[in-house]
């Protein structure tokens, strides 16, 4: 367990020194005022945008970084190692869907002009 801990540290620690929000961030990124459903809509995809996706982002790599401790606690066993094998593969298989699509979608919205940031972060709350 010990052993386990300090690994995440360290694996963790320069995620946490470098987590700081950009200064080039900027809060006039998301409109503020509801004044039709058009306006509510953007609203909510940008809430989406700006801090449902980073955090699912984070929780996958989170549950990738744990698939590969569990693989090598379960080395000894051959069925356990197996199945903690299956489970790194699905977590691998889906970070590589999640930043295709990222991908995908900076592709479309650039080529059609809609511009915006397209690094996952969470902005900074005032």
């Amino acid at each position: 367990m010990k052993k386990t801990f300090l690994i995440l540290f360290n694996i963790l620690l320069p995620v946490g020194l470098f987590a700081q929000a950009s200064s080039t961030a900027s809060s006039s990124f998301c409109p503020t005022s509801f004044a039709n459903i058009g306006e509510l809509l953007a609203v909510f995809l940008c809430f989406i945008g700006s801090y449902i996706i980073p955090i699912l982002f984070g929780v996958a790599f989170l549950y990738f970084i744990w698939n590969i401790i569990e693989t090598m606690r379960k080395a000894a066993n051959e069925k356990e190692r197996k199945d903690a094998q299956k489970t790194l593969m699905i977590s691998i298989i889906a970070l590589f869907i999640m930043v295709s699509v990222w991908g995908i979608v900076k592709i479309l919205s650039s080529t059609l002009g809609l511009g915006g940031s397209f690094i996952p972060q969470i902005r900074n709350i005032k």
